[in-house]
């Protein structure tokens, strides 16, 4: 009795496991916004939280970059400033660096 008990306990076991691996939804990669353009690209940054920390645009823009997404620093730059109500800016050693509003 014990033995069919364990039996029928490793064939569910087996059914479990088969049933899982069919049901396992793989997570989408993050995308860019619906948008187009560096303002989508800054949204992005936002929304990932690479403003947490102070960053200066040429380091906006680098982050891009290494994202693969490349605009010239004026483009980031407008896109940031025009972010007024998600970012606010501070001056460190000279250079304007922007951070999420709190």
């Amino acid at each position: 009795m014990e033995k069919e008990i364990e039996q029928r306990f490793e064939a569910l076991e087996k059914r479990l496991t088969t049933v899982e691996k069919e049901l396992r939804i793989k997570r989408p990669e993050p995308k860019l916004s619906k948008g187009k353009g560096p303002a989508a690209a800054v949204d992005q940054l936002v929304s990932d939280g690479v403003f947490d920390k102070p960053k200066s645009v040429q380091e906006a823009k680098e982050e891009l970059e290494a994202r693969k997404i490349f605009y010239s620093v004026e483009a980031v730059r407008m896109a940031i400033f025009r972010k007024k109500s998600a970012l606010t800016r501070i001056k460190q050693d000279g250079v304007w660096k922007y951070v999420v509003r709190k």
